[in-house]
C-alpha cells in the first residue's frame, strides 16, 4: 500500500491508530475517549474498520474530520490492519489504540511526552488499571506489558512494521524491535501519576496466561457488553486534532 496522496509524513505530532472488527459499541467509546484527550500537540485518528458490520456513522464522520477512517477488506489479520492505518497517518509517533479498553484525558500527553524524553524508539506502559464489571486493580512492574499502551516513533515503524498477523501484535512487535534496536528499542513507562490514565478491561478473549495466573482465582472473565454498559454514551461531539 503506498502513501496516501496529500499525506505530508511526520506532519502531526502523534497519531493514534485504532484498528476495530465488528464492535460498534466500542469503538464508539474509543473515538470518544480520543475526543476527549487534552493533548498539547497535533494529532490525528486514524480508524481502522476490518469489519463486516461497519462502525456506526458519528464515529466514523469524526474519525474523517479529524484524521482518517478507511476501510479494509473485513477480517483482516490485525497486524496488516495496523501496518495499513500506520501508512496512512502522519504523526511522528503513532500510538496504537484499542478499542476494547479505557484511555484517561490525559493518556496521550503522558505516552508521547514519555517516550520523547527516553530517547528509546518506542514504549510501553508496565504500570496501569485492570478491569472487570466488578473490580478493578492496579497492576504495577511485574514484568506484563499492556500492549494497548504501545507508542512507536515513526522511523521505527518504517523499519519494523506489525507483523501481518491476527493476534499476539504486541508482543511480536516488541520483540522485533528488541532484536532491531536492543537497549535504545524501548522505554518502560511506570509512576503513581500514570498508573490511572489507562485501564486493560479483562474479558474473554484477551488474557495472557500469565496475566490471569497473577490476577488470581474467582475472578469471572465478563463480556465485552457488560463492560460497555459502565461507559457513558457519546452523541459524536468532543475535542478534535
Amino acid at each position: 500500500m503506498g502513501a496516501v496522496m496529500g499525506t505530508v509524513m511526520g506532519a502531526v505530532d502523534v497519531s493514534v491508530i485504532l484498528c476495530t472488527r465488528d464492535r460498534p459499541g466500542l469503538v464508539t467509546q474509543a473515538v470518544a475517549q480520543y475526543a476527549r484527550q487534552e493533548f498539547g500537540g497535533s494529532r490525528e485518528l486514524v480508524l481502522v474498520d476490518s469489519g463486516v458490520e461497519r462502525v456506526p456513522l458519528a464515529a466514523a464522520r469524526y474519525a474523517a474530520g479529524n484524521g482518517r477512517y478507511l476501510q479494509v477488506e473485513p477480517g483482516l489479520p490485525l497486524g496488516l490492519a495496523m501496518n495499513a492505518g500506520c501508512q496512512l497517518s502522519a504523526g511522528r509517533v503513532l500510538q496504537k489504540w484499542d478499542d476494547d479498553d479505557q484511555y484517561e484525558p490525559g493518556f496521550l500527553d503522558m505516552s508521547v511526552a514519555a517516550l520523547e524524553s527516553s530517547g528509546r524508539m518506542a514504549s510501553i506502559w508496565t504500570e496501569f488499571l485492570i478491569a472487570t464489571v466488578d473490580q478493578v486493580r492496579r497492576w504495577a512492574n511485574n514484568g506484563i506489558m499492556a500492549g494497548g499502551t504501545l507508542a512507536v516513533k515513526r522511523e521505527a515503524w518504517l523499519e519494523v512494521p506489525w507483523r501481518g498477523v491476527a493476534s499476539r501484535i504486541d508482543a511480536g512487535m516488541v520483540e522485533d524491535l528488541v532484536a532491531r534496536y536492543g537497549e535504545r528499542a524501548l522505554a518502560r513507562v511506570s509512576g503513581a501519576a500514570g498508573a490511572g490514565m489507562y485501564t486493560w478491561v479483562r474479558h474473554g478473549g484477551n488474557m495472557s496466561r500469565e496475566l490471569a495466573a497473577g490476577w488470581g482465582g474467582g475472578v469471572v472473565r465478563v463480556s465485552l457488553d457488560a463492560m460497555l454498559c459502565r461507559l457513558p454514551v457519546w452523541t459524536g461531539k468532543g475535542g478534535g486534532a
